[in-house]
């Protein structure tokens, strides 16, 4: 396990040293949430206390801030990097190695978003705090957020997995992007979308770590159903496990160390 530790820390490190990316991309979801305020107070009319499927005005903007803040935590290039070591041949060194690519992904990834990990717990910890003021519901919570994180990872490296079939991945990021934009609820609480549309689509791997996750956040989701998607969320990351080593073994059968 220490392995791992060191390449979560080394990711965190170049992630301390290239912090303007970092920084751009907080300003990036910042104005994001700015345009989308400004665009639902013209809807709202104006009215502060108006209220549109039971958000007023105030909640929306803040629902808005926090799903463009998790946007900063669930980010999408673990589905490019398995694809580009296929591609480069790098990936046969991986091979030799006594290292899991999915729990290098993990550890990675976490390292990459460390900060804004420790930033949006704090952020869950002064909701709770000035809201139920209950320690085992925010720990409920916690858990909801380190489940999601760990599927958005499996799920991610399952995508990247049509690294061994595709040459260029780079067509995916546009698709992925405005998948994530729609169902995440990134522009728009899921429950605006018709016919209860919304209801369905939160429970989408999307859904659970940004809409979703901001209405736990919130305090809008009740502790029943917390612990039922963390209990989905469990069988999921299960199934989703044993699909990817299934998948990865056939997948290596493909390559062919091109490139190295």
């Amino acid at each position: 396990m220490r392995k791992y530790w060191y390449v979560a820390r080394n990711r965190f490190m170049v992630t301390m040293v290239y912090r303007s990316d970092f920084v751009f991309a907080m300003a990036v979801a910042i104005f994001r949430t700015m345009i989308s305020a400004f665009l639902w107070r013209a809807i709202y009319g104006g009215g502060e206390n108006s209220y549109m499927q039971g958000y007023s005005y105030r909640e929306l903007v803040l629902y808005l801030l926090l799903t463009n803040a998790t946007s900063l935590i669930f980010s999408f290039e673990l589905c490019f990097k398995i694809g580009q070591l296929v591609k480069t041949g790098r990936l046969t060194p991986y091979l030799y190695r006594p290292i899991n690519i999915l729990y290098e992904n993990l550890f990675e990834s976490i390292g990459a978003s460390a900060i804004s990990m420790i930033v949006f717990s704090a952020v869950m910890l002064f909701f709770d705090v000035h809201g139920s003021g209950n320690g085992n519901l925010f720990v409920l919570k916690l858990l909801y957020f380190v489940l999601s994180y760990i599927l958005w990872v499996l799920v991610l490296s399952l995508i990247g997995l049509l690294g061994f079939k595709m040459i260029q991945m780079w067509p995916l990021k546009p698709i992925m992007r405005g998948l994530y934009m729609l169902f995440a609820g990134i522009l728009f609480p899921l429950e605006f979308l018709p016919w209860k549309l919304g209801g369905f689509i939160k429970y989408n791997p999307f859904g659970l770590v940004g809409s979703t996750l901001t209405q736990v956040v919130m305090g809008r989701i009740g502790r029943r159903e917390i612990e039922s998607m963390i209990l989905g969320m469990l069988l999921g990351i299960v199934i989703f496990y044993f699909l990817y080593n299934w998948l990865l073994k056939k997948s290596l059968k493909l390559y062919e160390g091109a490139g190295a």
